[in-house]
């Protein structure tokens, strides 16, 4: 387990351990901090995708995708109908 490291290292971390699970704690973010993470969270698709069916191969039902911050929430919304739940239909 690693911590305490910079989130700019964050995508290092996910594809050196396999089954590499992130918890990023931002008290009071400010733009900088903001930006390291959606640079290293974007929106991926291929990345959020395989994240959530981790999940679902180990027998889970449900899996909540959350997106925090109300500035960004219907671009969320959007992308997440345009792209990212189409993903996982047949």
């Amino acid at each position: 387990m690693a911590e305490g490291f910079p989130a700019e290292e964050i995508r290092d971390h996910l594809e050196s351990y396999s089954e590499a699970m992130v918890w990023l704690d931002l008290y009071e973010p400010d733009r900088a901090d903001l930006q390291i993470v959606a640079e290293e969270f974007g929106p991926d698709l291929d990345a959020h995708t395989a994240a959530v069916k981790t999940f679902v191969d180990a027998g889970f039902t449900q899996v909540a995708v959350v997106q925090i911050g109300g500035a960004h929430r219907n671009g969320f919304l959007d992308w997440a109908e345009r792209e990212f739940l189409p993903a996982f239909r047949g």
